[in-house]
C-alpha cells in the first residue's frame, strides 16, 4: 500500500506532498515564489532557486535529499526562461544530476514562474 504524505505548507489543499511505494518518491509539486521569511522571489533565478531549496527541505522531512533525485520536470510559465533556470539548476546539480524533461504552462497565481516536480529513490 502506498504511503501518502502532506507536509504544510507544500499542500494546503490536502493532496499528498509524497507518496512512496516500493522504494520511490513520487514528489507532487513544488514552487519558490515565496522564502521562509515571506520575501516575495521575482525573478525565474530567484524562483528556481527557492523551489529546490523547498523541495531539498521537504526531501529532508523524511530523511532524503536532492542527491536522490532520479528525474525531475520543470515547469516554466515562460521558455525564454530556459537558460537562467537551468544555470541555478547546475548549481544544485553540478555532476550526478537526475534526468530532466523541460515544459512549458500557465499558472493559477499569475507571478509564478516555474514550478517543479519529480521521482526520487530512498536508497
Amino acid at each position: 500500500m502506498p504511503e501518502r504524505i502532506i507536509l504544510k505548507p507544500y499542500d494546503t489543499y490536502g493532496v499528498a506532498t509524497f507518496v512512496v511505494e516500493g522504494g520511490v518518491v513520487y514528489i507532487g509539486h513544488f514552487g519558490g515564489m515565496q522564502a521562509p521569511d515571506g520575501t516575495r522571489m521575482r525573478t525565474i533565478e530567484e524562483q528556481t532557486r527557492q523551489a529546490f531549496l523547498n523541495l531539498d527541505a521537504a526531501l529532508g522531512q523524511i530523511g532524503l535529499s536532492l542527491k536522490h533525485m532520479l528525474k525531475v520536470t520543470v515547469i516554466l510559465r515562460n521558455i525564454v526562461d530556459f537558460d537562467a533556470m537551468h544555470a541555478v539548476w547546475q548549481s544544485f546539480f553540478p555532476a550526478d544530476y537526475p534526468a530532466r524533461t523541460t515544459i512549458t504552462s500557465d499558472f493559477v497565481e499569475p507571478t509564478c514562474l516555474i514550478q517543479i516536480e519529480g521521482i526520487a529513490s530512498t536508497t
